[in-house]
């Protein structure tokens, strides 16, 4: 029947088979590898606690920190709430974390939340003379 039919496929041997199902296999992999998402990372108990001794550390030095002493505050109360939820235990270093991040926002409202009040009532006086001087 091969004979009539001339369209009919060539044979081919065992090695070209064997490639074809490599390469079948290998773009298989690939496939699944592309839509497997990636895993988040875990969040560690350290991360809360390194964000609030740097906000600490900022309000100290830098009265109030400026803006990052806050927001590294903020980062490290989210850090701790992120670890929490994951299934981590409150342990030593969350709690640090946690009370550090209070302490460095008390701090950033007792220092610059006064300023700003005291500035706004006298219509930024203090400014204006610097810029009169200038």
């Amino acid at each position: 029947m091969d004979e009539q039919n001339p369209q009919s496929i060539p044979e081919t041997n065992g090695e070209d088979q064997k490639t074809a199902e490599k390469d079948s296999a290998s773009k298989e992999t690939f496939a699944e590898t592309v839509v497997q998402p990636a895993q988040p990372a875990q969040p560690l108990p350290s991360d809360g606690f390194v964000c609030g001794l740097i906000a600490v550390i900022l309000c100290v030095c830098c009265c109030g920190g400026g803006i990052v002493s806050p927001i590294l505050a903020i980062v490290s109360l989210v850090q701790r709430s992120k670890y929490i939820k994951a299934g981590g235990e409150n342990s030593g270093k969350v709690v640090a974390g946690l009370i550090l991040s209070i302490i460095a926002l008390v701090i950033f409202a007792v220092a610059v939340v006064p300023s700003i009040i005291v500035n706004i009532a006298t219509g930024f006086a203090a400014f204006s003379e610097i810029l009169g001087a200038a």
